[in-house]
């Protein structure tokens, strides 16, 4: 046991000892190769120190980073770690951009004067760009939870807001170059911003409101699919549109075509979530003569539990199921972390994702394996219950 509590106190001092030796080594080589009379200088005489201080300042805020995932305790170091190598690439790219014209000095990039200078233009939005995606970094750690559940998918949007217009801006500067450039920037900007609406759902998926749970629920659902649907909107809009209507007698009949499609893809992609979240499958089976028999009164909690279980298993609601099983596992005096460990299957379980423009029999065969696996996760989690309240009861149950 000592051995163990040994090692386990030995792996964060190895990790920062690792850390320390990789970035020390990377700066001592930044620092003999850059220097002013270094071996790149003596080469071809070319004064590549401007470097010296974002790399440096690079792998300092990087081994900052490594200090405070060691050294600070649970969440709040796992944060730290992120903003400090968010602040990193920030802080690395802001300043090469910033200095890029400078590259002119290497006779390879001599000739790119024009775009190195477009990156002095735009280093402002480096900084944008890295501070969302620490901010979705960031957030990723509380959207797990259910008192935090709300700044989660608050933040993960705006940080992919803000990559969304750094992205836009970036892009669209270089249009001076060529023109298609700004319609390209515009198309990322709003992919984005469809994948950022849509992971703002997670807001209202668990509404008690059964019209804004399923608004909310297919907002979620396949995030990628979302960011294509906007790129396509307005790819349409910035690049093809003018196009048609320009050269196309037919182009605003063309154009109602194909938005009456996209209504009814959509419609149908509500609909079947809708059927699949509010109603049960009929099994059909065959006649037979009734037999009278008496039967044994079934306890009421019983009987909840099994059409809990149903729910679950037939509609993927699992919400019912879990706080029963909590309150159940409360009121035999266990505590909250041996809950979660014997309810762990169904906690992490989540169906698969069934893309909007899977269709027919393709459709039928994710739902049916979505099926499969919810009843594969009860059966887990049945079986763990099984097993602490009866230790030598054999695991060959049935459960529904």
């Amino acid at each position: 046991m000592s051995v163990n509590r040994l090692e386990v106190q030995m792996k964060p001092r190895n990790r920062l000892i690792k850390s320390l030796a990789l970035n020390l080594a990377a700066t001592i080589i930044a620092l003999y190769l850059l220097v002013p009379g270094g071996p790149i200088y003596s080469s071809g005489r070319i004064d590549l120190s401007f470097l010296l201080l974002p790399i440096i300042g690079y792998f300092l805020l990087r081994l900052a980073a490594a200090f405070g995932l060691i050294y600070i305790p649970s969440r709040a170091g796992y944060a730290v770690t992120c903003i400090l190598r968010g602040a990193a690439a920030a802080f690395f790219f802001y300043w090469v951009f910033a200095k890029a014209i400078l590259l002119t000095r290497v006779p390879a990039f001599s000739a790119t004067s024009t775009f190195l200078s477009g990156l002095g233009a735009i280093d402002v939005f480096a900084i944008l760009f890295f501070s969302g995606t620490t901010l979705i970094a960031v957030s990723g750690l509380y959207k797990m939870h259910t008192r935090e559940r709300y700044f989660g998918p608050l933040g993960i949007s705006l940080g992919l807001f803000f990559i969304g217009i750094s992205l836009w801006r970036s892009v669209a500067y270089f249009s001076i170059n060529w023109q298609p450039f700004e319609g390209i920037g515009l198309i990322l900007m709003i992919g984005f911003s469809c994948v950022a609406l849509s992971n703002l759902g997670r807001w209202g998926d668990k509404s008690a409101n059964t019209w804004i749970a399923d608004v909310c629920a297919w907002l979620t659902l396949s995030p990628i699919s979302k960011f294509v649907i906007g790129a396509m909107l307005a790819a349409y809009l910035v690049f093809l549109r003018p196009f048609l209507f320009k050269y196309v007698s037919y182009a605003f009949l063309i154009e109602w075509i194909l938005i009456c499609l996209i209504t009814d893809r959509i419609y149908k992609a509500i609909h079947n979530m809708l059927r699949e979240r509010h109603t049960a499958v009929l099994i059909e089976q065959d006649w037979q003569k009734h037999i009278q028999q008496v039967d044994d009164l079934i306890d009421e909690d019983f009987t909840k539990i099994g059409l809990l279980q149903r729910e679950f298993v037939e509609s993927g609601s699992r919400r019912g199921l879990l706080n029963y099983l909590k309150q159940m596992l409360r009121n035999n005096n266990l505590s909250d972390d041996q809950i979660n460990e014997a309810l762990i299957s169904l906690i992490e379980y989540s169906d698969k994702k069934i893309p909007w423009y899977v269709v027919w029999i393709w459709r039928r065969r994710k739902i049916k394996q979505n099926l499969v696996n919810r009843q594969s996760a009860l059966n887990a989690t049945i079986n763990k219950l099984a097993d602490w309240a009866h230790p030598v009861y054999p695991k060959n149950r049935s459960m529904i």
